[in-house]
């Protein structure tokens, strides 16, 4: 576990220093990004994560899951203290539409959230 939270520390602050200015603090509106960036990293380091779209309290998110465990680094914008956020699958203020994520989809979204694949 303490892998995984320093990866997704350094892959959070690694955006963040990226970004600078151009996104309002707790990297809200930056979750695409961010959590597809955090789940190509882990897997490369032989983690099985999933990038999963959908809801968390109703607002449209991103974050990664691995096992039963969600690893949420830009739930700041939410209002939750802690840079990399970690919660169980069956937490209720996060519910997926999906799972699996088509690299297609990319083209849909505003160039500004547009991950480099």
């Amino acid at each position: 576990m303490k892998t995984i939270i320093q990866v997704a520390e350094k892959v959070r602050d690694s955006i963040a220093k990226e970004l600078g200015d151009s996104f309002p603090s707790g990297l809200g509106g930056d979750c695409a990004v961010s959590s597809y960036t955090l789940h190509k990293k882990l897997n490369r380091l032989g983690f099985k994560s999933k990038f999963v779209q959908g809801h968390y309290r109703m607002m449209e998110h991103c974050w990664v899951e691995i096992d039963n465990l969600i690893i949420d680094i830009t739930a700041t914008q939410f209002g939750i203290k802690e840079k990399v956020y970690i919660t169980r699958t069956n937490d209720k203020n996060y519910q997926p539409t999906r799972k699996r994520f088509l690299k297609k989809e990319f083209k849909l979204w505003p160039n500004y959230q547009k991950p480099n694949s």
